[in-house]
């Protein structure tokens, strides 16, 4: 399911985008992190991390108007920090492929704080976006006893987790379910 409250389908890598709405330019927003390689991106090193109400971006360190990857916020499966990393893993979006992505950082609790409170904003905007959707499918449908309610048809961000880096057997199990 595509995320509703994403309007943006920006795919571009490498340039720059100054009007992307929800996106500020203010460095104080911005975490440093060093992206570690991944066989899923031909990028790594180090960037600035930016998390918006619908995304997660990572901008140039050396060019701050240069947008390197970025992934919707609802395109994340799992994450989770400890006191030296940032984790994410993703579905497939925009070219980016699905996998698991690392940070070194030291600010990896407030970059999991911060995705974590906006990923709950953002699941809470479907369920209200699902339930008017429903609501409405009620009003002009006269057989809508006999439907299923729109949100227990549709997944709402339920894969998002997080991951507790002290219990490593648990993280290795949850990524082989």
């Amino acid at each position: 399911m595509d995320c509703p409250a994403t309007q943006v389908n920006d795919c571009s890598l490498g340039e720059p985008d100054l009007l992307t709405p929800g996106v500020q330019s203010e460095q104080t927003e911005r975490f440093s992190v060093f992206l570690l390689p991944s066989s899923n991106l031909d990028v790594y090193g180090e960037s600035k991390m930016q998390i918006t109400e619908e995304n997660l971006y990572l901008w140039d360190p050396h060019n701050p108007r240069t947008k390197l990857l970025s992934w919707p916020l609802c395109s994340l499966r799992r994450y989770g920090s400890d006191s030296s990393r940032f984790t994410f893993e993703a579905e497939r979006v925009c070219g980016i492929n699905e996998g698991l992505y690392t940070f070194q950082t030291l600010q990896g609790q407030q970059i999991y704080e911060r995705v974590h409170t906006a990923v709950l904003a953002l699941a809470e905007q479907h369920k209200t976006l699902l339930l008017e959707m429903e609501k409405n499918s009620r009003t002009t449908n006269k057989e809508a006893e006999n439907v299923l309610p729109l949100w227990s048809q549709h997944l709402m961000l339920s894969r998002s987790a997080y991951w507790t880096y002290n219990q490593p057997a648990k993280a290795a199990q949850s990524l082989q379910q």
